[in-house]
């Protein structure tokens, strides 16, 4: 054999070991051989929806809970679809879903919410929602008195490029998490594949938005503690859960730790006592099936 065929055969078995370096970091990264025994040592009780709930907020002084419901199997399919605000009475007997708005704007497509109660007791619905052939929002809802919460603004900005979920801290600012940082095909790859921290959280400060952190392994889900002194965001991509310290007059965020879940975190909600409850997914790879095909049933973790 000559020394250029070695040559050549060598970088061929060198390329092949280091694309199945790679594709073992990416499956391993992806927790696709995670196996989840499933386990619960409570009780469910199953609530009919007229749709999926991308998310949920509870008023823990009225023990309500807030739903953003939308048929995304309608949306997957094409179909011009909008949907709704639910609020579920956690005290009624049988559990019920019931409207929590009066009228929603034009192509209303709900996804992540946030619910903003202030001292004297008024609250503020945040609704991220993603309208049709049109730019992504942040829907403001406010309840008067004790009725249901009625449609006073519409924000919009580019930096609203891929929102998954928003934290308020008062009745005009939040936080928003973009579940992407990429800008194109490569970045995408390179985002999915390796795990590159480049997804962002934006804040509203009640007249403009800008970006506080752009070093994010795949952002999702946001929460706030309950004096707005912490900020949490889960790490889709590092499979963590990022802490901040959180200023005040400027909303300015100070990176405080990263909490390893060990799956991938999507929602997170912050308890009465301050602990963080986190819903996870422990394999993306079977969630992506799941998504393209409902029938397949996937382990989701709490």
């Amino acid at each position: 054999m000559s020394r250029t065929l070695r040559r050549l055969l060598a970088g061929i078995v060198l390329l092949m070991a280091v694309v199945a370096a790679v594709v073992l970091f990416w499956l391993d990264r992806v927790g696709a051989f995670v196996h989840v025994e499933p386990h619960f040592a409570g009780t469910c009780q199953p609530l009919p929806l007229p749709g999926s709930a991308e998310d949920i907020r509870i008023d823990r002084s009225g023990a309500v809970a807030y739903l953003s419901v939308l048929d995304r199997g309608a949306v997957a399919e094409g179909q011009d679809a909008t949907g709704t605000i639910l609020r579920v009475d956690l005290r009624s007997e049988p559990i019920a879903a019931a409207p929590a708005i009066e009228s929603a704007p034009e192509g209303f497509r709900p996804r992540g919410l946030s619910l903003f109660t202030a001292p004297e007791g008024s609250q503020t619905l945040f609704v991220l929602s993603d309208p049709r052939h049109a730019p992504h929002t942040v829907e403001v809802f406010r309840r008067e008195g004790d009725g249901a919460f009625v449609h006073s603004e519409t924000l919009h900005n580019p930096l609203l490029f891929s929102p998954h979920s928003i934290a308020a801290v008062s009745p005009s600012q939040f936080y928003v998490t973009n579940d992407t940082g990429a800008r194109s095909a490569f970045e995408r790859f390179t985002e999915l594949t390796f795990g590159r921290a480049i997804s962002t959280v934006v804040y509203y400060d009640g007249h403009s938005m800008r970006v506080v952190d752009d070093a994010i392994a795949q952002a999702s889900g946001i929460a706030a503690s309950a004096d707005g002194g912490r900020i949490y965001v889960g790490q889709a991509g590092a499979r963590s859960v990022r802490v901040y310290s959180r200023d005040s007059s400027t909303g300015d965020l100070a990176w405080v730790e990263d909490v390893k879940v060990y799956s991938s975190p999507d929602n997170l909600d912050i308890a009465e006592d301050g602990g963080i409850w986190v819903a996870a997914h422990p394999n993306l790879l079977a969630l992506e099936k799941h998504l393209h095909n409902p029938d397949l049933r996937v382990a989701t973790q709490i």
